[in-house]
């Protein structure tokens, strides 16, 4: 079927004209086997078009994120697989995990959002959501990109 020959493949790269940095950056990694195989933790943001039970008050385009675990992989680890919660229109959106670093030697510390996966496809009923692996191929589609203002 068509839908799922096109989810590995169901990202884009957008260009604009304005600086948006002061809007906070993510930066964008290549999810390793080895994250997917530990469970790793992640966040799933978006700005979905409607907002699960308990949020009914809420004002149309608030940010919704969700956390929880990767479970897995799928069509060959172009997907993986995760609980955190999705809402009908956070597709396109970054799933992510929250890294620290630290520098004792020099007293710094901080922390940062890489992307890791881009939000493709819920299933509620079974709370299993999907996204596009970022993998070597994605980053050669971004990083080859002539109007690429970030090293």
């Amino acid at each position: 079927d068509l839908t799922s020959y096109a989810i590995p493949y169901d990202y884009a790269l957008i260009c604009v004209d304005e600086d948006l940095s002061d809007y906070g950056m993510f930066g964008l990694g290549i999810c390793l086997d080895s994250y997917i195989e530990n469970n790793g933790t992640v966040i799933v943001a978006g700005f979905p078009q409607e907002y699960p039970d308990g949020y009914d008050n809420v004002d149309y385009g608030l940010r919704f994120k969700a956390v929880g675990n990767i479970t897995g992989s799928e069509n060959n680890g172009k997907n993986i697989l995760y609980n955190a919660d999705t809402i009908g229109g956070d597709s396109g959106g970054p799933v992510y995990v929250n890294e620290s670093y630290i520098d004792i030697e020099h007293n710094l510390s901080y922390d940062y959002n890489t992307v890791i996966a881009i939000n493709v496809a819920e299933n509620s009923s079974q709370m299993i959501n999907k996204g596009v692996r970022i993998n070597f191929d994605i980053m050669r589609f971004c990083y080859q990109n002539s109007y690429l203002t970030a090293s």
